[in-house]
């Protein structure tokens, strides 16, 4: 009996087939072929190489989809971190950053909730392995050839707005700069000058995250109930959690960015991978996850006025980095070990029979 796979999981993940389509006319027609024919260097290539040849072997196995589903879940946040040194964006945009994040996190957390309850992963025609990847490999190159100070400007905005109806182009002018206020604490309405390049691509990127979200969230519903609907609380506990100590702790988002988009990359990889190994052994999901608690705390001494904006508040932040990570590390390896334990096979090596002592 072990602390991740018990007796009925064992019995459901030796039964577990994965089962999923990739509806992206990109992965289609460019990326799948070149992951048939060329082994190239690149993350994006590789990540569509790896279940092709895991199946071609007969070496699939829900050990290897948590691997790789798991490893796109930590990438998700990294991304996200990528954009932002792309674009030069800053703590002084703290909603601006946390749709960063969210954008690429909320896509992968839906279509894992709808997989649970559908049993297939089924990505939409414009999706972030084959789009996403592609936009933000072309957010660094567009940095490297004009420099990040391009998305700060208004070009695009400045290209755009005239050709915006009379009858429209105050409305739309007025709703932009309510945008621009709330994403950026330094616009207001008196300095609006438009959408800088970085506001509006965030903005779109957000609105097709919340776009798939709703979608799936309806599809499901109708399937299912309301009841699914409980499986969404660690990942919008996070979201909720990360907007309070965001806006309220300004100082220690300035002093540890970093520290604080990684913590929520690792919270969130706990939640999504939480909710694949419910999937992959048939139980139901723990929603109350133990690595979210010091959140919880946090969130509580903040608006009990506990805790203040500071260095004991930044060492409060860097503390919890550490423990999620370490609790992270300790998580995954009892569940490598629990699973292969189960399966009867190997982590690293498919040409070693397990029943064979093996000499290093």
């Amino acid at each position: 009996m072990g602390l991740f796979i018990d007796g009925k999981a064992t019995a459901e993940l030796k039964a577990y087939k994965y089962s999923g389509s990739d509806l992206s006319l990109t992965y289609k027609y460019i990326l799948s072929p070149l992951a048939q024919k060329f082994a190239m260097i690149l993350y994006q290539t590789l990540d569509n190489m790896d279940g092709k040849q895991a199946r071609r072997t007969g070496s699939s196995s829900p050990l290897g989809m948590l691997f790789d589903h798991g490893c796109d879940a930590l990438n998700s946040p990294l991304g996200s971190i990528n954009w932002c040194v792309a674009m030069s964006i800053n703590h002084s945009t703290p909603l601006i950053i946390f749709w960063t994040l969210a954008a690429s996190a909320i896509p992968f957390y839906i279509s894992t909730w709808e997989e649970y309850y559908t049993g297939s992963l089924v990505l939409p025609i414009i999706n972030g392995p084959s789009e996403g990847l592609i936009l933000g490999a072309s957010l660094s190159v567009i940095s490297f050839v004009h420099g990040p100070q391009v998305w700060h400007s208004y070009s695009f905005w400045d290209r755009v707005s005239p050709l915006f109806p009379p009858p429209a182009a105050s409305h739309i002018e007025s709703a932009a700069s309510y945008l621009a206020s709330w994403l950026n604490p330094l616009s207001t309405p008196t300095n609006f000058k438009g959408l800088c390049n970085y506001e509006l691509l965030i903005t779109l990127a957000a609105l097709c995250a919340i776009q798939e979200m709703v979608l799936k969230s309806i599809s499901v519903v109708h399937k299912y109930g309301f009841r699914p609907l409980l499986n969404l609380f660690p990942f919008a506990s996070l979201c909720v959690a990360s907007l309070i100590v965001g806006s309220n702790l300004p100082g220690v988002l300035e002093a540890n960015l970093r520290s604080c988009m990684a913590l929520f990359g690792l919270v969130f990889v706990d939640a999504v991978t939480a909710l694949m190994l419910a999937h992959m052994t048939g139980k139901e999901l723990n929603k109350l996850r133990v690595i979210q608690m010091p959140a919880y705390l946090l969130v509580g001494q903040i608006l009990l006025g506990n805790l203040q904006d500071g260095e004991q508040a930044s060492l409060s932040i860097l503390l919890y980095l550490s423990a999620a990570a370490t609790f992270t590390l300790f998580r995954f390896t009892v569940i490598i070990a629990e699973i292969t334990e189960c399966l009867g096979i190997w982590c690293f090596d498919i040409t070693t029979p397990r029943n064979e002592s093996v000499t290093y």
